[in-house]
């Protein structure tokens, strides 16, 4: 009876764990996660890594007086957390990689939108410098307002 309340306790909380550590890899899963879905994802690893060692901790503790079925019951959940652990550290491991591909992309967008503002007033510039590079004499007002216009 003890035995089994045991199991579903630690089987209950597993569980639990298991399924955030999926829902993280599904989010890390998709082809090209958007930077809010590595935000959520970053966001999920602590909660889900600390719910991870209670589990572990749980585990240890019990099979320390657990005997029989109770003890290979607890040594299959054991597994369980070591391969929930192992998912979870290449989960971080890939959301860092994904953290840095999205700054760059952002630095990159950031860098071509500059580049854009500086190619527009580079041919403003170019424009308003045309008369002075045609050699034509300018009137005073026509000079005044290719400079303006620069």
């Amino acid at each position: 009876q003890e035995a089994k309340k045991v199991t579903a306790e630690v089987a209950g909380k597993l569980g639990s764990v298991e399924l955030e550590v999926e829902k993280v890899i599904s989010i890390l899963k998709t082809t090209q996660p958007s930077e809010e879905e590595v935000k959520s994802a970053e966001s999920m690893l602590p909660p889900a890594a600390s719910s991870l060692i209670k589990v572990i901790k749980l585990v240890k503790q019990k099979l320390d007086d657990a005997q029989g079925a109770l003890k290979d019951d607890l040594l299959h959940m054991q597994q369980r957390c070591n391969e929930a652990r192992k998912k979870l550290e290449a989960s971080r491991t890939q959301l860092r990689a994904l953290q840095e591909q999205v700054y760059v992309q952002s630095m990159l967008r950031q860098g071509l939108e500059k580049t854009q503002v500086a190619e527009e007033a580079f041919a403003e510039t170019v424009v308003a410098e045309a008369p002075f590079l045609k050699g034509i004499e300018l009137e005073a007002e026509e000079a005044e307002e290719a400079v303006l216009a620069s």
